[in-house]
């Protein structure tokens, strides 16, 4: 290649004089900077095919490269040209090249509507916003005209914050002005502001708007105003308005669940019943989020009447013992959080902890000194450091860590307006954009901020909360006088946290008691539970649920025997104590169980000291007992509880992550069904005699038969509550040393492992075995031998989604090497198995019948839950298998993993399902640790939905409670991924 073409202007020359083809252009490409040659050959293809006036194509190269995403601003680019109706530029073509890899969302916008090209540049003006969006309100469709307006002005503020490097707290600033301007003229043109004052809390309340946060906002109606059918109906108008999806977007998510009484209250309330909720039934962390208010809209001056009503309750609050309770949990959430987390928000040191301390610090001080309160973060810092609460280096740091992670926040999510604070896989483009010269020099900034943010927090938390007296200590003083007076007694209980202090005395009561009436008082079991109850009621007042949990607690205790003794080891062990108390707040189905079976209790303890599952250990002695055992069964049911109460202890203490957790529950169901199976097996045998098939000349052979796994235990992605997919497959026909015929044989085999781990012949239930899988369905034979079932599946009668069942398929019992033939015949045939065109069309439409059957929100058959994920992946492992052999794998994070290897998935997107899902598996197995195996719904109860949040690490804060929190995770991730699905879904399966 000549020299002139190794930079931007010799290529596009080269280029216009035809010396080019497509295979030289890409390799040309590929040498100034491009990863993907040929994709950018096209790209300039489509450049000098389409001149536009201002869009130099050297100049335009020469931006693209110096950019984040060389690649994504060329593609980007050739779109654009490409354009009809694309107007000159305006900017320099360097600059707009840099713009269009940075940003895919503001690229799309320019491409979708290319008229606004000639705009960019224009600054966004705040002043002027207001009476714009009122002239876009009073458009004949007013909805089409605030979108588009809105379009332009995020396309302006995007422009200044990327190209001109605009100060990250003035773009939260126009990013919140903006939405200002776009909820009062909504309001005003649906007929809302004559009934509402519409106040703004959260990012939007504090002006720290993202580019894709939600907007938390809250409706007052003046006292006077009492038809409230009139303003529910005004409120719904502008919530439908904003958030409505058309196919110009959104104007924004509108979240209404920081109201009163969240989701259960009404959409509208009087001024007076407000502030009444609030002094009768206000939360502490309602009076964090309330620190966020601000009026965006007033009527009949209920808007700044609310404020100043709420601002007083929190000043009369102060830092009480609620609040206190409050900012510990927080802290304990903080520091349960991993120290490494990509998620700029709630990792150590990051958003969330510079808010905390922040609000925390303000309602420390704020009895002496109102003025310390404020609704916006960067404002409450400076007040804090005039105050002297802060001291100078502390108020610097702060704010540059604040600054910094914000920064970083908003290029994620300007990326394509999705909201999200994860770092991704690939951090290089987020480098360059945030002007850093590489990857470890960001990480290395990243990491000292974080740890400057947690030295704070840590310094003024600990001198907040020293390890004095409290409450606990009272109680532990009480339960050593005879003679307590009882209203003391449920004080200090209420002080430390518990919301039924008589019930909480009374459980105390039974605590400190012996176990059977028979045996006289221990002054020592006393003692003992004394000198627990301190670290106990810490650790409780944590809990989701610290009434119940302490109820359980006791009820946990009363079997062991000897409570003194366990209460002195629970006082010396924090390990034993904090996952005891864990299980009994985090699984009050566990924790029932082990009340009511004291014998299991031993093993619970060794899981919490061991920390390692043991499990293949526990199993060789299981098969060891059973010789001399009279009921195996009764063996395997017991083995069963051990190992689920062991992995459940585990996985409530975070000891393990939710890969194995799943894992564990997957080998622990292959383990009985392996020993279930050998068990049946013998019975049989040793009453029909041993199979055998004839082969030809060679006589007769042992005749074997398998079972395959499919499903969750095949993917080993179990869960508590997981039944086993099930098919067996005999090696041939033939029959036993007595004459029964191997078909018969081998079905009572089958028949009598399913009626066994079933429950069926009056034993114990160990998981119900499904064959419907098996070829020809119900219909078919219980057992198919290998003949019969590779016929069948070469065959055009197996279903698409029989297919697509294989891929999970493992060999859990049976012959090892009849095994190993059947998995072969399995990786052959969907190798050879040629993929339909319309592959994606038909799974697209079997995910639309299992999604008719969610009921309520479905974790996993809802709009956007795990199957969205699962059968994406399988999809482009049935599309690709043929020529990519690796992907036959069972697992959907190692398949997905796999893609991204094989380039046909994008590395970040794989990451980020592959992330999501096990999101939504971690959520799943904690609500069935919870709430039992069978539980497939999201509680629709806001008690029930905090309380399983709570057992998350969710805390309440000033962003909602812990259940709207997770709530509003829950929703983010399945948005996003139905929109991945969807996209994804819809492209060739080539």
């Amino acid at each position: 290649m000549s020299a002139h073409a190794s930079d931007p202007a010799g290529l596009i020359a080269r280029h216009q004089q035809g010396e080019l083809g497509a295979a030289a252009g890409a390799r040309a490409l590929e040498q100034l900077g491009f990863a993907r040659g040929a994709e950018a050959h096209a790209a300039v293809e489509q450049l000098l095919e389409h001149p536009r006036a201002g869009l130099d194509p050297a100049e335009l190269l020469s931006g693209c490269l110096a950019g984040a995403d060389p690649d994504r601003a060329l593609y980007n680019a050739g779109r654009l040209a490409s354009a009809e109706g694309c107007p000159a530029c305006p900017v320099e073509p360097q600059a707009l090249g840099a713009f269009l890899g940075a940003s895919q969302h503001m690229a799309d916008l320019l491409i979708g509507r290319p008229a606004l090209l000639s705009q960019l540049g224009r600054p966004f003006d705040p002043a002027g916003a207001p009476e714009r969006y009122q002239r876009a309100g009073a458009d004949h469709d007013a909805e089409r005209a605030l979108r588009r307006a809105q379009q332009e002005d995020l396309l302006a503020v995007a422009w200044a914050d990327i190209s001109t490097g605009l100060d990250v707290e003035q773009v939260t600033i126009l990013l919140s002005r903006l939405a200002d301007a776009i909820v009062t003229a909504a309001a005003r043109a649906c007929g809302a502001a004559q009934h509402l004052a519409v106040l703004a809390l959260g990012k939007l309340g504090g002006l720290e708007l993202n580019y894709s946060s939600d907007i938390d906002l809250l409706f007052v109606r003046p006292d006077e105003a009492s038809d409230q059918l009139s303003a529910d109906e005004a409120a719904r108008r502008l919530v439908r308005l904003l958030s409505r999806q058309t196919a110009e977007g959104h104007l924004y998510r509108v979240d209404m669940r920081l109201r009163p009484e969240g989701s259960s209250g009404v959409l509208t309330r009087p001024l007076t019943s407000c502030l009444e909720y609030y002094e009768s039934m206000g939360r502490p962390w309602e009076r964090q989020m309330l620190l966020k208010g601000r009026v965006l809209l007033d009527c009949g001056q209920a808007g700044n009447a609310f404020l100043q009503g709420t601002r007083a309750w929190i000043l009369r609050c102060g830092l009480d013992a609620g609040a206190v309770l409050q900012f510990k949990r927080l802290k304990a959430a903080s520091e349960a959080r991993s120290a490494g987390a990509v998620d700029v928000k709630q990792a150590p040191g990051g958003i969330r902890d510079i808010e905390t301390i922040v609000q925390f610090l303000a309602l420390s001080h704020a009895s002496s000194n109102p003025w310390l309160l404020c609704n916006a973060t960067l404002h409450g810092m400076e007040r804090l450091r005039v105050g002297g609460v802060l001291n100078s280096m502390e108020h610097a740091r702060l704010r540059a860590a604040y600054l910094f992670h914000r920064r970083v926040e908003n290029l994620l999510q300007v990326m394509h307006r999705v909201q999200t604070h994860h770092l991704p896989t690939d951090r290089g483009p987020l480098c360059q954009l945030m002007g850093r010269p590489d990857v470890r020099t960001f990480e290395s900034e990243l990491e000292e901020h974080r740890r400057r943010v947690r030295g704070i927090f840590e310094h003024h938390f600990e001198r907040a909360f020293p390890a004095t007296e409290g409450p606990a200590a009272q109680v532990s003083q009480l339960l050593l006088d005879p003679e307590r007076d009882e209203q003391r007694f449920e004080q200090a209980l209420a002080d430390a946290g518990l919301s039924d202090a008589a019930g909480g005395r009374r459980v105390l009561e039974r605590a400190a008691a012996p176990v059977s009436r028979f045996l006289p008082e221990s002054r020592r079991q006393v003692a003992a539970l004394a000198n627990l109850a301190p670290a106990l009621l810490e650790r409780l007042a944590l809990a989701a649920d610290p009434d119940g949990a302490l109820d359980r607690f006791e009820r946990m205790s009363r079997g062991v025997g000897a409570r003194e003794i366990l209460y002195a080891r629970l006082r010396d062990d924090s390990k034993l104590l904090g996952m005891l108390c864990d299980l009994a707040d985090g699984s009050p189905h566990l924790a029932d169980g082990l009340a009511s079976e004291p014998w299991l209790f031993d093993a619970f303890q060794d899981a919490v000291s061991t920390g390692r599952s043991g499990r293949r250990q526990r199993r060789t002695q299981l098969i060891q007992r059973d010789a001399a055992h009279t009921d195996p069964w009764l063996e395997l049911a017991d083995y069963r509880r051990i190992e689920t109460l062991r992995t459940a202890v585990r996985d409530l203490g975070a000891d393990i992550a939710t890969p194995a957790v799943l894992a564990e529950l997957s080998h622990l169901c292959i383990d009985i069904l392996r020993h279930g199976y050998d068990l049946v097996l013998a019975e049989l045998l040793r009453e029909h005699g041993q199979p055998s098939s004839i082969r030809g000349v060679s006589g007769r052979a042992p005749a074997h038969m398998v079972v395959l796994a499919l499903g969750k235990v095949g993917g080993l992605e179990a869960n508590y509550g997981s039944d086993a997919d099930v098919v067996f497959v005999s090696s041939g026909d033939g029959e036993t040393a007595n004459g029964l015929s191997n078909s018969v044989f081998f079905s009572r085999v089958a028949e009598e492992l399913i009626a066994r781990m079933g429950g069926a012949r009056g034993g114990p239930r160990l998981y119900k075995l499904d064959t419907r899988l098996r070829p020809e369905g119900s219909k078919g034979p219980l057992v198919t031998t290998l003949r019969a079932f590779t016929q069948y599946f070469e065959s055009p009668r197996a279903a698409l989604f029989e297919h697509q069942a294989l891929l999970k398929a493992r060999i859990v019992a049976g012959d090892a090497s009849l095994g190993q033939r059947v998995l072969q015949t399995i990786r052959r045939g969907l190798r050879r198995w040629a993929a339909p065109d319309d592959l994606m069309a038909r799974m697209r439409e079997m995910r639309g019948k299992i999604e008719a059957l969610a009921v309520g929100h479905d974790l996993k058959r809802g709009t956007g839950g795990m199957v969205d994920i699962e059968q994406l992946t399988q999809a482009l492992q049935l599309a690709h298998v043929a020529k990519h052999p690796s992907l036959m794998v069972q697992e959907t994070p190692r398949a997905l993993e796999l893609l991204a290897e094989e380039g046909l998935l994008g590395q970040h997107e794989a990451t980020w399902l592959s992330e999501t899902y096990l999101f939504f598996r971690r959520v799943e197995t904690r609500l069935q640790i919870a709430l039992g195996a069978d539980t497939k719904e999201i509680p629709a109860d806001g008690r029930a939905l905090r309380s399983l949040a709570l057992r998350l690490g969710y805390v309440d804060s000033s962003e909602g409670d812990a259940g709207h929190l997770l709530l509003s995770d829950l929703e983010e991730a399945s948005n996003n991924t139905r929109a991945r699905y969807e996209r994804l879904m819809a492209l060739p399966a080539d």
